[in-house]
């Protein structure tokens, strides 16, 4: 039922077309949500905010930086963190419904339900792209319309990583709608860095998603943990054979 597709230019366009990706390395999701930004002629640039001088023309220190946006209508965004006063919630997805420039006073949001929330420009900085998505964030995701599964010959020829795969074809709701691409795409690195490696807050921009470090660290210590439990046992069955 896996029809493997064939990575080439002359299919990025056809792939980048869709609207739900799910991937395996966050470092490919960067660059696939800002191809993805690019394919549809659309705008997502963030630029911190100047610092404010005061009276005596000093410059006033804040405690958090302020991010000033240039974000298209038709956006699809994924909130990286939860905002309880805004209504938004880590994970969820959402359409930004207006054009938002650093002179913008309120960015308005849809939901996957249609309601709409307005927020703060600034608040923008709390959600990131949505095209691509690994598939460990997109666990509990539910998608219903077409879309492509990147990565696929990593994931199936490393028998550690077949339930990641499973976990990312079962968010669709028909295996029809699934394109498999085996590699990665020919597409640019992405210009901009995420908010989150701005801002030193990696693992929040990824809906609580571990960076490849932490990944890499928690997977070599499983098997560490599992060599000794090994070890273990292999001493005890020579203490009961004595």
């Amino acid at each position: 039922k896996i029809r493997p597709e064939l990575d080439g230019k002359d299919k990025n366009a056809e792939i980048l077309a869709l609207d739900s990706h799910i991937v395996f390395s966050n470092k490919y999701r960067e660059d696939l949500n800002a191809a993805c930004v690019k394919a549809r002629g659309l705008v997502w640039q963030h630029s911190e905010k100047p610092p404010e001088i005061d009276a005596k023309g000093n410059i006033v220190k804040s405690k958090t930086k302020i991010f000033l946006f240039n974000a298209s209508e038709g956006l699809k965004l994924v909130a990286r963190t939860t905002l309880n006063a805004a209504k938004i919630y880590k994970g969820m997805a959402y359409t930004l419904r207006e054009t938002v420039t650093p002179a913008s006073t309120a960015a308005v949001l849809v939901c996957e339900d249609g309601e709409a929330i307005t927020i703060a420009p600034s608040d923008l900085s709390k959600l990131t792209l949505g095209y691509a998505r690994t598939s460990y964030n997109a666990q509990g995701s539910t998608i219903r319309g077409a879309g492509a599964i990147h990565q696929c010959a990593g994931m199936l020829l490393d028998g550690e990583h077949r339930e990641i795969f499973y976990t990312g074809v079962t968010r669709w709701t028909e295996l029809k709608n699934i394109r498999f691409v085996m590699g990665k795409l020919d597409i640019p690195k992405a210009e901009q860095p995420e908010l989150a490696q701005i801002r030193g807050d990696a693992d929040e921009s990824l809906g609580g998603e571990p960076t490849r470090s932490f990944a890499v660290g928690r997977r070599l210590g499983h098997r560490l943990q599992g060599r000794a439990a090994r070890t273990r046992q292999r001493t005890a069955l020579r203490l009961r054979c004595r």
